[in-house]
């Protein structure tokens, strides 16, 4: 028993390490006023009416001068008012455009969001694109910081961090949840390891995602964003994770606990296209687990600790740490029940992949391809 506890303590130790060493190593990002190149803010927006107004006032409050930007949202086959509100808006915002994507493409690879994100991209005129949803509000000079990643001529992409709105109990354990995942993924990329970002608050350089082909080119994924990631870091680009307040942009959190769940769904099944290194961090991230079991068995209150120090001291500095950088300090007493109250997540995690099915949008995904709910039931009755 005193090897399992020894070999849990140094794969999670060495987890450990990894993500804080590549999240303290990406360093610092600085914000240039001057944009370096027209850029292009593309919002994929499907049933969105709730939300897609408060998404465009957030960009309208941006502190640059919006004649060097545009704003394309695409309306996916929205069944809601979302295209009746976004013609509204036009008028009053000159620099919005609205694309109306009517049906579904025929490429498997632009099935769903990766197919909205690509007919915008047709659309834009930008030297740098720019992605949020309808459903966040960005901050003010969330534009300009983000492009100013790309005065390095060697980055092709970049990815900000993600706030989740909180004012619950449960809303603010999501928002550490976002932040941990962030700081995580973050860390990879410092080390030079790609291993998620979120496509709410991601931007990439035209030149270099229409060298891999577009959306077009890269196989679908119900985690367009991930998929993106790999293909550019596959293709040798530079990419920059910002950590600063003014490249956050602010999304709502999900109401209710399947969405909850679907949500994570998604993300896991998602991130099977990491291969070994999804398979290398799910077994280093067990054995925290294998620890607090095994020392219980052993009846060892030294090696309980370890474990829990590991948890509720070392992962909740990372996290600390993030949130102090974007100046978020209202998270800070919030971290450590977060951490414990994650547990059944990150335990449920195995299980959910099992699952291949991904509701998303009143939508089924598969692996490989896509349908909508009522060619699904139709199906079902049919069998």
């Amino acid at each position: 028993m005193t090897t399992i506890l020894v070999i849990a303590a140094v794969l999670y130790g060495a987890r450990t390490l990894f993500f804080w060493t590549g999240h303290v190593r990406h360093g610092r990002d600085r914000r240039s006023p001057q944009l370096p190149g027209r850029v292009s803010v593309v919002i994929p927006a499907r049933n969105e009416e709730r939300t897609i107004q408060r998404c465009l006032e957030a960009l309208s409050r941006s502190d640059v001068d919006m004649s060097h930007v545009e704003v394309i949202v695409v309306n996916d086959r929205s069944t809601d008012n979302t295209q009746t509100i976004l013609d509204a808006l036009v008028p009053q915002y000159q620099w919005l455009r609205v694309v109306h994507r009517t049906s579904n493409a025929d490429h498997p690879n632009l099935q769903g969001k990766p197919g909205a994100l690509q007919a915008g991209f047709d659309k834009a005129e930008g030297d740098i694109l720019l992605m949020t949803d309808s459903d966040c509000a960005v901050h003010p000079q969330w534009i300009s910081t983000m492009a100013s990643a790309f005065h390095d001529p060697k980055v092709d992409l970049a990815a900000g961090f993600t706030l989740v709105q909180a004012t619950t109990f449960l809303e603010r354990v999501q928002a550490v949840e976002w932040l941990f995942t962030q700081t995580m993924a973050r860390g990879g990329i410092g080390n030079g390891v790609p291993l998620g970002c979120f496509g709410n608050n991601l931007a990439v350089r035209r030149s270099a995602y229409e060298a891999v082909g577009g959306y077009e080119g890269i196989h679908f994924s119900v985690t367009e964003d991930l998929a993106l990631l790999q293909t550019l870091s596959a293709h040798g680009s530079r990419i920059r994770y910002v950590c600063e307040p003014e490249a956050t942009v602010t999304t709502l959190p999900v109401d209710s606990m399947g969405e909850y769940v679907r949500q994570r769904h998604r993300w896991a099944r998602g991130g099977m296209a990491l291969g070994w290194r999804a398979s290398m961090f799910v077994i280093a991230s067990a054995m925290l687990w294998v620890g607090f079991v095994a020392s219980a068995v052993e009846t060892s209150w030294i090696w309980f600790m370890f474990f829990a120090s590991m948890r509720f001291l070392v992962d909740a500095s990372m996290v600390a740490f993030t949130v102090m950088r974007l100046q978020q300090p209202a998270l800070l007493p919030m971290i450590i029940p977060a951490l414990f109250l994650l547990i059944p997540t990150e335990l449920s995690l195995p299980f959910l992949i099992l699952q291949r099915r991904v509701v998303w949008k009143n939508q089924v995904f598969t692996s490989h391809r896509q349908t909508s709910q009522a060619q699904q039931s139709a199906r079902e009755k049919r069998s």
